[in-house]
Parts: structure tokens; C-alpha cells; sequence
């Protein structure tokens, strides 16, 4: 019975090391059927037309056009024909040839194998060598596992038949059930944008934070039902022009009418006071943890700092939510990561210019590098930081990123020449993919290089492996892979995560 034992113990073992770390880089990487695809010879990137009702053009990020909508999805994707309303978008973005545009359908649509959703978004990527940078940095966001990371689905469009370019179909930014899918009457979004452009507007007390409320609409509340618990403390505060609480009580949803002014003004005032709250905790070195999500904090600036992206700082289209409005205990969460125009080592000409020996976040005149620098100095979030990298590191998705790059190079090749012939893109992208690849490597082992070093044995949910089980049943110290298994030439240990005297560590060089 005991060979029985022993054997099946070596059969788990085995199984443990050869099949979970590919389970871990399959749920983390997010990888659809479709991507598996990608690879497949002769895979075409799918069509998008759409037919906008008289033949007019989008000339307006304010107001939607009616259009048909078709999806050609060669046999990678499925086809698709409906209705849509289209619009432009994007800031800067607005004044290039190449548009940007929203999609919003009368009924939540599954497209490309993603979660069913009412609005989308087409991104033009239109500056020259930024076809991928999005698409690289959202799949770090997937590897990372930063919350709610869109997904990229490169796609050829036109519209009313004529040809527009290679584009990107993404989810939009959101509390909706296929971006940020969290209760929508209690949570809200924000934006850090230095466009600030947005009607419902406010800076922050402590770093001047440009902060734009982006969701709810505060401009669609209108009389109608609501949750009387948080609208009654709104309202009683209100009354007493008195700033608002923050410990409503957390009763079950009934419905009250109330009227329009009240409603906007209060839930306006009580998002300036908590993120007034965060502001001050972050800047003056309190405890974040009561706050902000640590671990998703983490995750986010890592996706940033590895992508080297510097519009944090500004900042621009940088995305925070709190899924409770009523809670105490409701914590900031940072993300979606967004927008990397200006990432990758962008220098106004040119992408991966090289940044190896640089710092992605640094003190500045901006709002976002005293926000930012500050959090970075926090020892509670270094902690966190260091140990998604550890995770990061562990599970080697820096070579899943260089694939990736790639794979979908690979795939949209004939659209990004269809592009150039549009545009005038004259980027060799055949060239780049080694140029990307060798930047995010270079980035990706000076960053792990200078990382700190920080006992997170208590941060860590759970290991492969149980660590006391890991050093014998003596009880004696040593050094073991997080698989159990004892090394005994210390003298070569190659960088990664290690057992050391019963403690997760990372070894760097």
C-alpha cells in the first residue's frame, strides 16, 4: 500500500509541474479560441462595414448616426448583421485623418467572442507605428491580471463602402457588464484627464487632480426611482448644506421619487469628498489599504511602468471606480488601463526609442507625478508591487508578451498593408516586431533587476506548494523551487521565485 502511496504521489507530482504552469498561463493570458486562431495559415482578419443611414459621415463626437452593421468574420470570428449608432471619439485623436469611433447597438451584442455589451469602440491607432502598441500593452494587462483589461480584435472597416483602415474593436471604458461589471446604481467611475472636459468636473485638494465623473451621467438623472437609502442621507445632508456623509446605512433597494437637482448635487458632492479622502491618504502617506485596492493599484502601475507609459503623469485617461457609493468599506480600484499612444518609448517620431535605465514614474510640475510618486513611495504598495512582479516573473509571461507580438503581427499583416496604402504609414512592421520585442525584454528585466526586495509571505493567498511540507519532515531550513522539489547547488540559482527557509523569495541578479 505505502508503493501504492508513493507512486501515485510521484504521478501527482509529475502532473503539478508539467500541467499547472500551462493552466496558469492559459487562465492569465485570457487567450480565446479565436487567438488560438491567429496561428492558423491562411487566418484573414475579419471586416466591419458599416452603412450609415442617407450616406452621411461622422463629423461629431456628440451626437450618434444610425448605420447598419455587418461583421465578415472569414471562419476565425463568427458573422454578424444588426443595427448600430455611431459616433466619433477621442481627444487629440479627433484631429488626425484617421477617425476613432463609438458604436452603441439598442441591445447588448456578443461580438468577436467577447461578453455580450451595448457599446464598443473602433480605435484608429492613427499615429504612424502604433497599430500594436495597445494591443501589446492590454495583453500585458490580461498577463498582469490588472482588472476588467480589454480585449483587442484587429479588423479591417469600412464605411459606406469605402475603405477606412486597420483598427482595433475594443470594449468601452465603463460600468457595463462587458467592461467594469459591477452594480450600476451604486458604483461610479472617474477619470484623471487633464482635458477635463467633462460637466460634472472637480480638482483634487491635495495634488490637483484633474477628476471628470464619467459614470453615472449625472446629466441623465432625471426624477424617476432610485435607491432611497442613499438618496434620504443625500437628501437630509443636502438640507443641511451640509457636506456628505460617507456612512450611509446599507438597507435593500426600494424606490423613491426625488427631484433632478438633488439628486446630481449630492452624489456629486459625496464623490468629490471621497476621492478628496483618497487624495489626501495617498499623498500624505496614511494607510492606503484602507482606501484603494492594493493589489489592483499594483497591477495597474505595473502594466504602465513596464510599457514605460508617461500619460499617467499628465495625467490623462487614467480610470478609477469604487463599486459601492454607500460603503465605508468600498475601496478605490485603479483601472481599466487605457490608452498608449504615447507609451513604448514614444518620442513624438518614433516608437521603442530606448528607455532601459529609466524610471516610468518621476516627481514633476504635473498632477499626476505628485499622485503617483507618492504611491510608488508608500511601503504598503511596494509591497503589493513587488509581489505581483514576483507573480509576473514566476510565471514568465514576458516570453507569452513576445509571442504574442508575433502572433498578432502575424495575423493582421495583410490589414496593416492595407493601412499604408490608406494612410501613408510607412512603418516596416516586419522590421519592428524584433525592435518590440527586444524593448519589452530590455524593460521588462531592468525593472525586475531594481526591484526591491520584500518579505511578502503574508500577502501571498496560496503556494503550489505547502512550504513547511516543502522542507522535510525534519523541519529542517533549505532552499526548494515552489514545486517542492530541494536544490542543492546554491551556488547557480537562476533568478526566480524560491522557498528560502520556509519563505517565498525572489532571487534577482
Amino acid at each position: 500500500m505505502e508503493q501504492v502511496t508513493d507512486t501515485m504521489k510521484c504521478i501527482w507530482v509529475y502532473l503539478v509541474k508539467q500541467i499547472y504552469p500551462i493552466l496558469i498561463l492559459a487562465f492569465m493570458t485570457g487567450a480565446t479560441q479565436a487567438n488560438a486562431q491567429w496561428q492558423t495559415e491562411g487566418s484573414k482578419v475579419p471586416r466591419i462595414d458599416i452603412e450609415i443611414e442617407n450616406g452621411n459621415t461622422v463629423t461629431s463626437r456628440n451626437y450618434y448616426l444610425s448605420a447598419g452593421f455587418k461583421v465578415t468574420g472569414y471562419g476565425t470570428y463568427n458573422d454578424f448583421s444588426g443595427t448600430v449608432q455611431i459616433k466619433g471619439r477621442g481627444n487629440n485623436s479627433w484631429n488626425y485623418a484617421k477617425k476613432s469611433y463609438r458604436l452603441k447597438f439598442a441591445e447588448k451584442t456578443k461580438l468577436f467572442g467577447l461578453k455580450k455589451g451595448k457599446s464598443w469602440v473602433l480605435l484608429a491607432n492613427p499615429q504612424h507605428g502604433s497599430l500594436m502598441t495597445n494591443a501589446i500593452a492590454m495583453k500585458v494587462g490580461q498577463l498582469a491580471k490588472a482588472p476588467y483589461t480589454n480585449h483587442t480584435i484587429p479588423v479591417e472597416l469600412y464605411i459606406n463602402s469605402e475603405y477606412q483602415g486597420s483598427y482595433i474593436f475594443t470594449e468601452k471604458i465603463g460600468l457595463s457588464n462587458n467592461s467594469v461589471d459591477v452594480d450600476e446604481e451604486l458604483a461610479y467611475m472617474l477619470e484623471l484627464d487633464s482635458y477635463y472636459d467633462e460637466v460634472f468636473r472637480f480638482r483634487s485638494a491635495y495634488s490637483d487632480l484633474p477628476v471628470n465623473i464619467k459614470d453615472p451621467d449625472l446629466q441623465e438623472f432625471e426624477t424617476g426611482k432610485v435607491s432611497s437609502s442613499l438618496l434620504e442621507s443625500f437628501l437630509n445632508d443636502n438640507c443641511k448644506n451640509s457636506i456628505p456623509s460617507q456612512n450611509f446605512p446599507n438597507t435593500s433597494l426600494t424606490s423613491i421619487v426625488i427631484s433632478n437637482f438633488n439628486a446630481k448635487n449630492a452624489m456629486f458632492n459625496v464623490i468629490k469628498e471621497q476621492f478628496n479622502e483618497l487624495d489626501s491618504i495617498v499623498c500624505n502617506n496614511g494607510k492606503l489599504d484602507e482606501v484603494i485596492d492594493l493589489d489592483a493599484a499594483a497591477r495597474y502601475v505595473l502594466v504602465n511602468d513596464l510599457v514605460f507609459n508617461r500619460e499617467i503623469l499628465s495625467p490623462k485617461s487614467t480610470f478609477l471606480w469604487k463599486a459601492d457609493i454607500t460603503s465605508p468599506g468600498s475601496k478605490f480600484i485603479l483601472g481599466p488601463v487605457w490608452d498608449f499612444d504615447y507609451a513604448f518609448g514614444y518620442d513624438e517620431k518614433r516608437y521603442f526609442t530606448d528607455v532601459t535605465g529609466k524610471t516610468c514614474i518621476v516627481g514633476g510640475i504635473y498632477p499626476g507625478c505628485k499622485f503617483f510618486t507618492a504611491l510608488m513611495d508608500n511601503r504598503e504598495f511596494q509591497r503589493h508591487y513587488y509581489k505581483v512582479w514576483c507573480e509576473f516573473v514566476e510565471n514568465d509571461c514576458i516570453t507569452e508578451v513576445m509571442q504574442y507580438i508575433a502572433d498578432y503581427y502575424g495575423f493582421a499583416k495583410e490589414s496593416y498593408d492595407n493601412n499604408a496604402h490608406k494612410w501613408g504609414d510607412d512603418t516596416d512592421y516586419a522590421d519592428l516586431v524584433p525592435q518590440m520585442q527586444q524593448w519589452i525584454k530590455r524593460r521588462h528585466d531592468y525593472i525586475v533587476k531594481n526591484l526591491t526586495v520584500y518579505d511578502i509571505t503574508d500577502l501571498l493567498e496560496k503556494s503550489p506548494v505547502n512550504c513547511n511540507a516543502a522542507v522535510g519532515d525534519n523541519g529542517s531550513d533549505g532552499i526548494y523551487t515552489v514545486y517542492g522539489e530541494r536544490i542543492t547547488d546554491t551556488d547557480n540559482l537562476q533568478q526566480g521565485v524560491y522557498i528560502i527557509n520556509r519563505k517565498k523569495v525572489f532571487i534577482k541578479h
